[in-house]
C-alpha cells in the first residue's frame, strides 16, 4: 500500500525549461498585479464603486497568492535541478573512473557500513523530511542501494529513512529476517535479500483500489529489481503473503526488524493504527528487535484531523501517546522531533496536479508530511 513509485526524473535541460516557464509565469503575474494596482488607485474614494472596489481587491488579493506560490516553486524547482545535477556528475564520474561512490551494495565492491561520525551532517535531521536531508551523502547512497534517482519526494526519503535506520541499529546482516507490512511494489525487499536477509513481504488481502497505478503486490514475481539484485536472489531469500494489519497472523514471529512505510494510516481509524505498531512490534519481534515505520503527519492542527476513513492523519499528540504506551511497555522509542521549513522546499505545499516537489501536501485539507518512528522491543 505504498504511494506511486515515480520513475526517472527528466533530464536537466527538462527542469531548466520548466522553470524558464514558471518564470515566465511570474513575470505575466506580476504585469496582472500591477494592473490591478492602477485600478484600485484610479477608484480614489468615490463610494459609488464600493462594491466594484471590493471586488478588485479581492482579485488583488488571489493573484498576490499565485505569485507567491509561483516564486516558491521557482525556487524549488531550482534546488531540485541543483540536486540532480549533482546526481548526473557523479555518474559521469563513474562511468570514467569505473569505480563506484555508492557503498552498501554487495553486487558492488563494499558492505553495508553504518553511518560514521564526521562524514557531514546527521541523516536524517528529524523525524521528517526537511530539504537539507536530501542534499546528504548518506541519502544520495541510500538512494543508489535502491536503484533510485534522487528526487525531492517524500515517500523516497521514507524509504531510505527505514534502510538507514535498519543499517544504523545493525540488522542488515547475512541471514537476519525481516518482516514487512504493506509493501507494495517498493524495493526495500529486493535490497534486503542482496544483503543475504530472508524476508517476509506482505500485502493487504483485499488490492481495493491500491492496484491502481501498482501500489498493491500480491507475488514475489512484482517485488523483482534487478537493479537492485538478480531476480534468483530475490526469489531465494523473499516470500509474500497476505496479511490484514488489523489481525496480524499469530505465526509471523522471531524476525530481527520489520518495517512500513505509509500504511498503518489506512486501517480505519487513528486507534486501529497505534495498536497495529504495538502489535507489530511485540507479535513479530524477537526481544531486542527494531521496527521502522512511517506514516501521514498533520502539521497544520494540533486539535483538527482526519479520525477515521481510509487515510487518517496523526498529530503529534496521537504520536507521543503511542511512544507512551509503547516506554510503558518495556520498549524504547526514539525521539520523534519535527523539522523546521527552512527553505522554498520546505515551505512549498504540494497540492494537484502534483509538482516534483512533494515533501508536504494537502490531504483532506490538512497539511501533511511523512513521519518516521524507530522503536527497539524490549528484552
Amino acid at each position: 500500500m505504498t504511494e506511486t513509485r515515480h520513475g526517472q526524473p527528466n533530464a536537466a535541460a527538462g527542469w531548466q525549461q520548466q522553470i524558464a516557464g514558471l518564470r515566465r509565469g511570474a513575470v505575466r503575474v506580476r504585469r496582472k498585479l500591477g494592473r490591478v494596482r492602477r485600478a484600485l488607485r484610479a477608484f480614489g474614494d468615490d463610494s459609488s464603486q464600493v462594491a466594484l472596489y471590493e471586488e478588485t481587491r479581492s482579485q488583488l488579493e488571489r493573484v498576490g497568492t499565485q505569485a507567491a506560490r509561483l516564486r516558491t516553486e521557482v525556487d524549488a524547482l531550482a534546488a531540485h535541478l541543483q540536486l540532480l545535477t549533482t546526481d548526473v556528475a557523479r555518474s559521469e564520474w563513474e562511468q570514467k573512473t569505473g569505480d563506484s561512490w555508492a557503498l552498501g551494495n554487495p553486487y558492488l565492491d563494499e558492505k553495508l557500513s553504518p553511518y560514521r561520525l564526521g562524514d557531514g551532517p546527521p541523516f536524517p535531521a528529524y523525524s521528517t523530511p526537511v530539504a537539507s536531508d536530501f542534499s546528504q551523502p548518506r541519502f544520495l547512497e541510500m538512494c543508489r542501494l535502491m536503484g533510485l534517482p534522487p528526487k525531492y519526494h517524500r515517500k523516497l526519503w521514507e524509504w531510505t529513512f527505514i534502510l538507514h535506520e535498519l543499517i544504523e541499529a545493525g540488522v542488515i546482516t547475512e541471514g537476519a529476517r525481516g518482516l514487512g507490512f504493506g509493501v507494495g511494489t517498493e524495493a526495500l525487499p529486493a535490497v534486503f535479500a542482496a544483503s543475504g536477509i530472508d524476508v517476509v513481504a506482505t500485502d493487504a488481502p483485499d488490492p481495493g483500489t491500491w492496484v491502481v497505478g501498482n501500489q498493491h503486490s500480491g507475488s514475489v514475481d512484482q517485488l523483482l529489481h534487478p537493479e537492485v539484485a538478480p531476480d534468483a536472489v530475490v526469489r531465494r531469500h523473499v516470500t509474500h503473503q497476505a496479511c490484514d494489519m488489523n489481525n496480524i497472523d499469530p505465526t509471523l514471529t522471531g524476525f530481527d526488524f520489520n518495517w512500513s512505510s505509509c500504511s498503518f494510516e489506512h486501517l480505519g481509524s487513528i486507534e486501529k493504527g497505534l495498536d497495529f505498531v504495538v502489535n507489530a512490534i511485540e507479535m513479530t519481534l524477537k526481544p531486542g528487535g527494531i521496527g521502522v515505520h512511517t506514516t501521514e503527519l498533520n502539521v497544520q492542527s494540533a486539535t483538527e484531523t482526519v479520525t477515521e476513513g481510509g487515510t487518517v492523519l496523526f498529530r503529534m499528540s496521537d504520536l507521543q501517546r503511542l511512544s507512551d504506551r509503547l516506554t510503558a511497555r518495556g520498549h524504547h522509542v526514539a525521539p520523534i522531533t519535527v523539522g523546521p521549513p527552512s527553505s522554498a522546499i520546505d515551505l512549498h505545499v504540494d497540492t494537484a496536479p502534483y509538482t516534483p516537489i512533494h515533501l508536504r501536501l494537502k490531504v483532506a485539507g490538512f497539511t501533511t508530511t511523512s513521519v518516521g518512528l524507530v522503536i527497539r522491543r524490549g528484552e
